[in-house]
């Protein structure tokens, strides 16, 4: 009985452990977007940790996503990419969106 104690406890404090702060990021961006309507993209921990900071890229090219107007891109298929800052830590995000035109065919 004695034995079982201490390697009860050992086991209890290595899972108080692992129950840490997981960070769950996840880029939030629409699927398809008109040319006519900004382009509005988020980074997001479903956790509600503390972010540091966040890079945006449309295309390999550094954007501030806060009303970007998506007009001025060609049509079609377009990688988002997030560069998320957090504990130390580094995580790069990836999402592709599609740019379509608002005219009626």
């Amino acid at each position: 009985m004695t034995i079982r104690k201490p390697i009860f406890f050992f086991f209890f404090i290595l899972l108080l452990s692992a129950c840490g702060n997981k960070y769950n990021l996840e880029l939030q961006t629409p699927k398809t977007i008109p040319v006519s309507k900004p382009l509005s993209v988020q980074v997001v921990d479903k956790n509600r940790n503390p972010i540091d900071s966040v890079q945006y890229f449309l295309n390999g090219r550094r954007i501030v996503p806060e009303n970007l107007e998506i007009g001025k891109e060609k049509l079609g298929k377009h990688a988002i990419t997030a560069n998320v800052f957090y504990e130390g830590k580094t995580k790069l995000l990836t999402n592709t969106i599609f740019s379509c035109s608002t005219v009626p065919r």
